[in-house]
């Protein structure tokens, strides 16, 4: 509705006119911000709604995945996101994700990797590789730090008693190095016994080395014994490995000893004519004086880089096994290849008549080079030309292909257990370190940390030394004592602070080491970091806004960036000249 304002007089004209005006204007911004009212309220349904339905979306997918957990940890889960260009069912195989792993981290986000539907579909009709060819040392590594996390690792003290006389000797560091004494002295007597005493058992041998073993098996007795009531469980005893080869070696040195010395002092048959002539009972005792090498394993344990390469050995034994059944295959076609070449002829009758006695000529001219320059000059006298040049191939496939290619992959293997090993000495000292600060600055003494009490561990010179040797930047790690100690949840202590335990606490001191790369883990997790913060917020104006405590400049200038406006029209002064008439 339009009017035009009444004619009137030039006196009641000045008068008026200027209120005239404010109506006119009033009611123009009343008319406006009815409609914004209205704008308003509108876009904040439809943004409520939309919201509440992303929200239904995400906890639908999030209590899926953690069922799916539940029941199968490690087996791979494939969920597709709704696409409203593609459908509305998720059934559409455009792009796939799949949770593989429950490890999670700070923000316990499992991880995340995306891969075509072409790969996934080629993966399921391929055949699947259970376990790598090839060690990996970032798996190795891995692997080292998952076994260290897990109830502190493992260490046979943890099975012993906490009193007791047998217990204490057994925990004492003196007792291991007087016993590994004892064992490099009796490697080196194993060689003098060896040249200078030809008794076939400890019965017939001079006075001194029947002492001699008298002494070694007495020490190695009671030094078993010692350890078998240090423990707690008795049959935990056969849950340490080093226990049971020891034990085993003792057996055998007691039996040969003690037992068989005594059963032929019994029997009277202790000279050539009696029990001794028989050949099976000097080959059994020549076996158990055999035995006695396997204790120059535990030497190993003093020097950490034998033990190094030992454990390389037996990573690698897949790798090699591998490699050499190439080899065999090699070996097999060429002397197929060999032995029909050459039939007839006079080197194939002396080096190559038949396939299997073929292989074995090709393994040591060909792959370990043995006489290799009188072969090839025996082809040439007998112009086997083709056999040479056959020969030729074999060599440049077996000595330089193959047999490089087991060193390198020896060598390889090396390096990932050198780095795993590393890897686990410097986290075994970091632990034992943290672990003596914590348990002075463990105020509650209940076994977690909190954020003030981490900061008294960062405060400690020892603490500090040794996350530095581990490459952690201490200075970052103080700054994120708020996003490592978050809100406090079910978490909490009696205190209300948020609460690590140690294996936590370490996994989260792992994880802010320098040397760490960046993976699509890590920026999985800062997106879905991201989204709780941004759903958080956006939950949080939307509250504001339904129950009318929005502050239209501060709320935005403060949070500007992080989240999009709900609603696009703002309020502002009119900026129109004020007219002679206003519809209504």
């Amino acid at each position: 509705m339009a009017f035009q304002l009444p004619r009137l007089s030039q006196s009641t004209s000045s008068y008026l006119q200027p209120f005239l005006t404010q109506v006119v204007n009033l009611v123009q911004e009343y008319d406006r911000l009815h409609a914004e009212n209205q704008q308003l309220k509108a876009n904040t349904k439809d943004a409520s709604f939309e919201v509440q339905q992303d929200i239904d979306f995400d906890d639908e997918i999030l209590q899926e995945r953690c069922n799916l957990e539940d029941v199968v940890p490690m087996q791979c889960v494939s969920v597709v996101p709704q696409d409203p260009q593609v459908g509305e069912h998720f059934g559409d195989e455009e792009c796939k994700v799949h949770f593989e792993s429950p490890l999670r981290t700070l923000s316990g986000i499992p991880e995340v990797s995306y891969e075509g539907t072409g790969q996934a579909d080629m993966g399921k009709k391929g055949p699947v590789m259970g376990q790598a060819v090839f060690q990996n040392s970032s798996d190795m590594k891995q692997a080292v730090r998952a076994e260290l996390m897990k109830d502190g690792g493992y260490d046979v003290k943890m099975y012993y008693k906490q009193s007791g006389l047998f217990q204490k000797i057994a925990r004492h560091p003196w007792f291991e190095n007087i016993t590994m004494f004892i064992i490099g002295i009796y490697a080196m007597w194993m060689a003098v016994d060896t040249d200078l005493n030809r008794a076939e058992v400890i019965l017939q041998a001079d006075a001194v080395f029947f002492v001699a073993e008298q002494i070694f098996c007495l020490y190695f007795f009671v030094e078993l014994v010692i350890r078998f009531l240090a423990f707690k469980a008795k049959r935990n005893c056969l849950r340490d490995a080093w226990f049971v080869f020891d034990f085993l070696l003792v057996i055998t040195m007691v039996l040969e000893t003690w037992v068989m010395t005594a059963v032929l002092l019994v029997t009277g048959a202790g000279t050539s004519s009696g029990l001794l002539s028989n050949a099976s009972i000097l080959r059994l005792a020549r076996l158990m004086r055999l035995s006695r090498l396997f204790r120059m394993a535990r030497l190993l344990r003093m020097v950490p880089e034998l033990l190094i390469l030992v454990k390389a050995i037996a990573a690698a034994m897949r790798s090699v096994g591998f490699t050499l059944l190439l080899l065999v295959i090699v070996l097999y076609v060429f002397g197929i290849g060999f032995t029909q070449l050459l039939r007839g002829s006079l080197v194939g009758s002396d080096t190559f008549p038949g396939v299997f006695l073929s292989m074995q000529s090709l393994f040591l001219h060909g792959t370990l080079l043995d006489s290799i320059s009188d072969l090839v000059a025996d082809f040439i006298t007998q112009e086997q030309y083709l056999a040479l040049a056959l020969l030729y191939a074999f060599l440049i496939l077996s000595a330089i292909t193959i047999a490089n290619m087991l060193i390198g992959v020896i060598c390889e293997v090396i390096t990932a257990v050198a780095a795993a090993e590393k890897e686990a000495i410097q986290i075994t000292w970091v632990k034992e370190t943290l672990n003596r600060v914590m348990g002075c600055t463990d105020e509650n003494f209940d076994g977690k940390l909190q954020k003030s009490e981490f900061f008294m561990i960062a405060q400690d010179k020892d603490a500090v030394r040794a996350l530095k040797e581990l490459g952690v930047d201490v200075f970052t790690l103080i700054d994120f004592a708020d996003m490592i100690f978050e809100e406090p949840g079910e978490d909490a202590g009696e205190s209300g602070e948020a609460e690590l335990s140690f294996a936590d606490f370490m996994e989260v001191i792992l994880q802010f080491r320098g040397t760490n790369m960046a993976t699509v883990k890590d920026m999985v997790d800062l997106r879905k970091w991201f989204t709780l913060q941004y759903r958080q917020m956006l939950k949080s104006d939307l509250e504001e806004i339904l129950v009318g405590k929005v502050d239209a400049d501060a709320s935005r200038t403060a949070k500007k960036g992080l989240r999009t406006s709900l609603w696009t029209h703002r309020w502002s002064p009119s900026t129109e000249v004020p007219g002679a008439s206003v519809n209504l």
